[in-house]
C-alpha cells in the first residue's frame, strides 16, 4: 500500500468504517476480555496521528485487572478531596467507573516537546490519535467510549499517572466488546447544510 492510492474497494471500506464508528457507552460493554494484540493495534493506530512539529504528544497507559481497582480508589479519593460531603450514591458511582470495562486506556497529552508547539495544538493532535483508535476499534467490532468526566482532571488522578506540569490527562477510553448483538444506529445531518464553498 505504500506509495500507491487505495483502490475503490479499499476506499469504500475506509469510508464505511468511518460511518460505522460509534461511541459505545461502558454500560453496553461486556466483561469479555480484549486480547492484548487488539489493544496494541489500537495504540499503534493512535500513534500514527498527525501532530504539529512532529511532537507526537500522546502518551497512553493501559489499565486492566487489579490496576482498575487501584484507579477506582484514586477516583474516590479525588472526589472526596473535591467534595468531602459527597453522598453515598456519588461515591459508589465514581468508584465504579474504572470497573465498567475490561480495559481502559488513559490518554495523556505530553506537552512542551517543541518550543513552537502550543498546548492546544498538542491537544488537537491527541484528539486525532483518539479518533484513529476509535476507528481501529470499530473496524474490529470493539466498543470504545472516550470519557472526560469527573474526576479525570483532578490533580490526584494526574499524579497517579505521573503527569508533570507539562502534561495532562485528556480522558479515559473504555474499550470492550459490546454486550448486545446490535451495533447502534448513527445519524448525521446532511454535510451540505454545514458546508460553504468559495470559488
Amino acid at each position: 500500500m505504500v506509495g500507491r492510492h487505495l483502490d475503490e474497494t479499499e476506499v469504500a471500506l475506509v469510508h464505511e468504517v468511518i460511518r460505522q464508528r460509534r461511541s459505545i457507552k461502558p454500560s453496553a460493554l461486556s466483561d469479555r476480555p480484549v486480547a492484548r494484540e487488539a489493544i496494541e493495534a489500537l495504540l499503534d493506530a493512535g500513534n500514527w496521528a498527525p501532530s504539529h512539529y512532529l511532537t507526537e504528544p500522546w502518551r497512553f497507559v493501559v489499565v486492566e485487572g487489579q490496576a482498575r481497582h487501584k484507579l477506582a480508589d484514586v477516583f474516590l479519593e479525588a472526589v472526596l478531596a473535591a467534595e468531602p460531603k459527597a453522598d453515598e450514591y456519588k461515591r459508589k458511582k465514581v468508584h465504579g467507573k474504572p470497573l465498567r470495562s475490561p480495559t481502559l486506556i488513559v490518554v495523556i497529552r505530553q506537552g512542551g516537546e517543541h518550543p513552537k508547539a502550543k498546548d492546544h495544538e498538542d491537544e488537537w493532535a491527541v484528539a486525532c490519535a483518539v479518533q484513529n483508535m476509535a476507528l481501529a476499534a470499530a473496524a474490529r467490532g470493539l466498543g470504545l467510549f472516550w470519557s472526560t468526566g469527573t474526576p479525570m482532571a483532578h490533580p490526584l488522578v494526574a499524579e497517579h499517572f505521573g503527569c508533570d506540569d507539562r502534561s495532562r490527562v485528556m480522558g479515559f477510553l473504555y474499550v470492550g466488546w459490546p454486550a448486545a448483538d446490535a451495533w447502534p444506529e448513527g445519524r448525521r445531518g446532511d454535510v451540505s447544510d454545514k458546508t460553504e464553498w468559495r470559488v
